[in-house]
């Protein structure tokens, strides 16, 4: 591991140790430069701006306000009451805080001080106090950054002086909102601008401030079953519906692409969704096991009447009588009058099973689907499955899919499924920052070595140019002293010629010598070994 670091740190060493002072100093500099240039870039980017939230709080609220604004990890400052926040933050707090009932004391009356002096009376001095009070929430309420513009009005009934009057009025406001272009109203923020009002004026309910858009002259209601307000429901209608075809179109078309390709199939859907609320009640009866339930209650009831004739008496029906009238169990005959009732009735309570069921969610109620294929021909029976595949990917019935078949022109791109998004702004500019500062290191960089490779190939330039001008010297004086010398050379050379002839010659005599000799042995061996023998015992005697 450090023979590898090592195999990196130490030409750079290197590369740092052959630089000049001058040019330590000039990378030295880009480098702080460039981190100090990070840093500013970072700063600015990162940097929240504060901006006032409340002015002015008395010290007890102001710790209130800030215990709030820590339990929801707001960071904040504060100065002598006057308490700051996130720009981006401001408007949200201010919404949120005016649920909680803040501020409960007033930020400033610059209105009130400048308008009333020791003459005004005090009639004057509330009509006043009643302009400051509505030109201070339309300024909070213009913070919101969907209203372009924001008149509150406020109407306060005068206070009775009898403890008796029970017909006193309750006060109201009313606030008029100009929303910016495409920006709607959230129920929170209306909440929190009747919230605001109500909690500024004595004895206000927030039932009692009325929310207008001018645009429709229609009151912004909070729901009463659910606390959510029902504002703009079209738009929302419109974006739900927008995304559910946008996943219907991408659940088509991954079923479809593999079979005809990449834009070859072109996908259009359109929902109807039913945004609508649902209330609806199921009672369910569960009768005994006799289907008659339990008696609670019981009634029987006789009636007779009979006439002022004589009474005559008949047989009971179905038996054998010599009377001329039957008669019949509860029936009395007398004369020409005849009455008689019998009544019985019950009351059954039956188990019953009752459930409410309320629907909240949007609901499909109809979806259509257009499928195009990029082929020139194509029958009914292609047409049915392209339909029934699409379906089915839909969760629809096919008759609610067409299929339209014919050759694309060239160029055609696939519209269906989501587009790309772009990277932020702040992104944007930190990544083209950190591209720029790398391109301009690398040419600072790139230009430093060029130069120094270029002073460094004058230098061995110029050093090759003095090492050739001292060879051409030295070899000039080496011709010199070879011309001085080459006389007795030459007279060397001649003797060692001689010596070498000599030698030569007297080689080629030796060896024509040994020749011949060879050549005697060969051709007389006998006469060669007697030879032989004869030097030997010559050599033997000389010994002795």
């Amino acid at each position: 591991m450090n023979i590898q670091i090592k195999k990196y740190i130490d030409p750079i060493k290197s590369f740092w140790a052959n630089l000049t002072k001058k040019k330590k100093i000039i990378i030295v500099s880009v480098l702080g430069g460039i981190v100090l240039l990070s840093v500013i870039v970072g700063i600015l980017l990162n940097r929240q701006p504060f901006v006032v939230l409340y002015p002015g709080m008395d010290h007890t609220e102001a710790v209130e306000v800030m215990n709030e604004l820590r339990d929801r990890d707001i960071s904040y400052k504060e100065d002598n009451g006057t308490i700051m926040v996130p720009k981006d933050k401001e408007n949200a707090l201010r919404m949120e805080l005016a649920n909680e009932g803040y501020p409960k004391t007033a930020p400033n009356y610059d209105f009130f001080t400048n308008n009333v002096d020791i003459m005004s009376t005090d009639f004057e001095k509330k009509t006043i106090e009643k302009y400051q009070l509505n030109q201070r929430l339309e300024a909070v309420i213009k913070t919101l950054d969907c209203i372009k513009n924001a008149n509150v009005t406020i109407s306060i009934p005068d206070s009775s002086s009898y403890a008796w009057d029970e017909n006193s009025e309750t006060p109201t406001a009313s606030v008029t909102v100009t929303l910016a272009t495409g920006k709607t109203l959230e129920s929170s923020q209306i909440n929190g601008i009747k919230q605001l009002v109500a909690k500024s004026v004595p004895n206000l309910k927030t039932d009692d401030v009325a929310v207008i858009d001018t645009a429709t002259g229609n009151e912004l209601n909070v729901s009463d079953t659910d606390g959510t307000n029902q504002v703009n429901v079209s738009q929302f209608k419109l974006e739900i519906e927008k995304e559910y075809e946008n996943d219907i179109e991408k659940s088509v078309l991954k079923v479809l692409t593999p079979l005809f390709g990449q834009n070859n199939v072109k996908v259009t859907a359109k929902s109807v969704m039913d945004v609508d609320k649902k209330v609806q009640e199921i009672i369910t009866y569960n009768p005994s096991q006799d289907n008659k339930g339990v008696i609670s209650e019981s009634e029987t009831q006789k009636e007779q009447e009979t006439g002022g004739g004589q009474k005559t008496t008949g047989g009971a029906a179905g038996t054998e009588s010599n009377t001329e009238t039957t008669t019949y169990p509860g029936v009395t005959v007398n004369g020409d009058t005849i009455y008689t009732k019998d009544s019985e009735s019950y009351k059954y309570l039956v188990s019953q099973v009752k459930q409410q069921i309320q629907g909240d969610a949007a609901s499909v109620a109809d979806m259509t689907i257009s499928v195009a294929v990029n082929k020139e021909m194509m029958d009914d029976t292609q047409k049915q499955e392209i339909a029934k595949l699409a379906a089915y990917a839909a969760a629809i019935q096919p008759d609610k899919v067409a299929v339209y078949n014919a050759v694309f022109p060239d160029g055609a791109q696939q519209t269906s499924g989501p587009s790309p998004t772009g990277l932020p702004l702040n992104q944007i500019l930190i990544i083209g920052g950190v591209v720029l500062l790398t391109l301009l290191i690398v040419i600072l960089v790139a230009a430093m070595v060029a130069r120094g490779r270029k002073k460094k190939k004058m230098l061995e330039l110029a050093q090759l140019e003095e090492e050739e001008n001292q060879e051409d010297a030295s070899l000039k004086d080496r011709l010199e002293e070879e011309e001085e010398q080459q006389p007795e050379e030459e007279e060397e050379e001649i003797e060692l010629q001689a010596i070498e002839d000599a030698r030569a010659e007297k080689a080629s005599k030796e060896q024509a010598l040994t020749k011949e000799i060879q050549d005697f042995s060969s051709q007389n061996p006998e006469i060669a070994a007697q030879l032989i023998r004869s030097w030997l015992r010559g050599d033997d005697g000389n010994g002795r």
